[in-house]
């Protein structure tokens, strides 16, 4: 939980957190992760022991922050973390140039040491250093390379970073977020880059990625190169129980009355989110924050739901005005089915789709984003990527 500054309320004798302890829409740190211990846990050890793992899924479940933790936490020791958001560079020679960067600044002393260590580790790509102002340093390994010298170029970059961290006492580590953007250029990608890291034995990798079933396959298919290179984690949402102990304890400490329903109701219209459920849950806190009457209630719950659909609208409304009628058809099936027997002659009647185009409608939703395939308990459940789109579609587009 967060240590937040206490403010008493004049009149009251109720002590009131000042800020909102439900936070989204960034990293969060140490302390304010729910319930994911074992998480950081198993890629904290995956880095000590210098190994490989996969940890896998979708977005808003909290990965991210997960990696932010461990970083955090091994940095503090002496630890060497590199971690990056593959998707953020746009072309792979660019995610190399900023690898390489962060090596670089791994090595101190003054530039001419810094130089000779990164022509020692490094010089078969002969890059170029530059020092700003604030004494930080940039590695820059040129722009003449074509498109398909991109990928051999990160692979000498990890070669390097693999040489870097030999004999070495704290871990040197390699986090890369929604790495599938490395490997969109196909299987020969995937060779390329796995015969590089299964040779590393001094770097621990860590790969996260949010397309679980595009990464299941990657890693699950005997016939893909990334088979069995590492260990494979999927996460899943968190255990209901304690997240509503988190939600309560955060309302509770802010001298707010809660009403368990209303916690439930949280839950359940943030389909269990991390994400979602932070949001809902800060604009619920924000909300009472303001009333007369501050007891987190159902109501409380519905209205702060509303306001939050509502004042997406023009976003809702764009995305739902991209699809064909037989997708939104197929929207509301996942909704009014939670997700489960998708391709049964029973639902294809309830919805008017027919069972082939339910699956090329479920297909292209999921390419598109919109909606997630999910593998539980030997079954498969779709589910909205956005649990909010359900409540704006009974608001504004009733069937």
């Amino acid at each position: 939980m967060l240590f937040m500054i206490m403010l008493l309320t004049v009149g009251s004798g109720v002590a009131v957190q000042h800020s909102n302890p439900f936070q989204f829409g960034r990293e969060l740190g140490t302390g304010e992760l729910v319930d994911r211990e074992k998480e950081i846990q198993l890629v904290r050890r995956t880095v000590e022991n210098r190994g490989k793992l996969f940890l896998i899924g979708p977005r808003r479940y909290g990965k991210t922050s997960i990696l932010k933790v461990v970083e955090d936490q091994l940095t503090a020791g002496g630890a060497v973390i590199l971690r990056f958001d593959a998707e953020a560079y746009g072309s792979i020679d660019r995610l190399a140039d900023a690898i390489l960067t962060a090596a670089t600044r791994s090595f101190s002393g003054s530039f001419e040491r810094v130089g000779k260590r990164v022509a020692q580790f490094f010089g078969s790509l002969r890059p170029e250093l530059t020092m700003s102002p604030d004494q930080s340093v940039t590695a820059s390994i040129g722009l003449s390379r074509t498109r398909k010298e991109d990928l051999p170029t990160l692979v000498q970059v990890l070669n390097g970073v693999e040489a870097m961290a030999a004999g070495r006492d704290e871990p040197v580590a390699l986090i890369l977020d929604e790495f599938q953007f490395l490997v969109g250029a196909g299987q020969s990608a995937e060779r390329q880059l796995r015969a590089c890291v299964q040779r590393h034995r001094n770097v621990a990798y860590v790969f996260a990625g949010s397309k679980t079933h595009l990464l299941g396959e990657l890693t699950g298919s005997p016939l893909r190169p990334f088979y069995k290179l590492g260990a494979r984690h999927f996460l899943g949402p968190l255990p209901g129980a304690d997240f509503a102990a988190f939600l309560r304890s955060g309302f509770e400490d802010s001298g707010y009355a809660v009403q368990e329903p209303a916690l439930q109701a949280i839950l359940a219209l943030a389909d269990e989110v991390p994400y979602n459920v932070q949001q809902l849950a800060h604009t619920c806190w924000e909300d009472l924050r303001t009333s007369e009457d501050p007891v987190l209630s159902e109501d409380v719950v519905k209205n702060a739901l509303d306001w939050l659909v509502r004042s997406n609208d023009p976003f809702y409304t764009k995305l739902w005005g991209r699809l064909s009628r037989q997708q939104m058809r197929t929207v509301y099936a996942v909704i009014g089915e939670a997700g489960r027997g998708m391709f049964s002659h029973a639902v294809a009647r309830r919805y008017g789709v027919p069972t082939p185009t339910m699956q090329s409608s479920l297909a292209k939703l999921v390419s598109d984003g919109m909606i997630r395939e999910e593998q539980e308990m030997g079954t498969t459940r779709y589910r909205l990527e956005d649990p909010f789109l359900a409540h704006w579609l009974a608001l504004v587009q009733p069937r």
